[in-house]
């Protein structure tokens, strides 16, 4: 399900994508006046296999980017139904299913933020830059590059060695328009927390029960402060 950032949009999507060995199929349909139609069908031959579409989507100016574990980001334009493919930056690789995510800004800026160890880094793209010949060369920008150990480590368990661990350190659980905050789960202790890029101030936010095995996903939104409730 997929809100669109264009504030005179009304609507709400829904894409259901299928792809079989480099073969992408997809359907979106769109939500008006309680009732769903068909708005668009597409399908692609890729260069290259996408093996697996990652459930983590964004929707952003008219086009879906889709995360694929195959090192890159494919798109869906919309507008026009036809299926492009955005290069992940150097270095930059998929590990497992929580260390990318993806994030709009404005000014149609892409940015991604990607784990990998102890290391945080958040990239930015202008799409803008792109081209239509179905292939978008990639002109990534590193923006941040942050140490979660020294960041985060007082929050993990002493005693415990990021190099002595082969499973995932850190999760990227939500993400904040224009890359303004992150939330990160921390495998170790279940703790969530959130953190601020700018000042890389780091504030514990949740706990996950022990026996909560379940997937966690937060979804920023931003409100009025102080909130107007309607009465019970």
């Amino acid at each position: 399900m997929l809100l669109p950032d264009d504030n005179d949009d009304d609507s709400c999507y829904r894409v259901d994508i299928e792809n079989r060995d480099q073969m992408v199929y997809s359907k979106v349909f769109v939500l008006r006046a309680g009732s769903w139609s068909i708005h668009c069908s597409a399908s692609a031959d890729l260069a290259r296999s996408s093996e697996h579409i990652l459930k983590v989507t964004l929707l952003m100016r008219g086009t879906i980017y889709m995360l694929t574990t195959t090192g890159y980001i494919l798109t869906l334009d919309l507008a026009t139904a036809k299926f492009s493919i955005i290069d992940l930056p150097e270095g930059v690789q998929f590990e497992y299913s929580s260390n990318l995510a993806p994030c709009r800004g404005d000014d149609s800026i892409l940015y991604l933020f990607h784990v990998s160890g102890d290391k945080l880094t958040v990239w930015l793209q202008r799409m803008n830059d792109h081209g239509g010949d179905g292939s978008i060369a990639s002109k990534w920008i590193l923006r941040d590059t942050i140490s979660l150990l020294e960041t985060c480590g007082h929050l993990v368990e002493q005693g415990w060695e990021l190099e002595d661990r082969r499973e995932a350190f850190v999760s990227v659980v939500g993400v904040g328009d224009n890359a303004e905050f992150v939330f990160l789960e921390l495998e170790e202790t279940g703790v969530i927390v959130y953190m601020h890029l700018k000042s890389r101030k780091v504030k514990k936010v949740y706990q996950r029960h022990p026996y909560n095995d379940f997937g966690i996903r937060v979804l920023p939104f931003m409100m009025v402060w102080p909130a107007v409730l309607p009465e019970l």
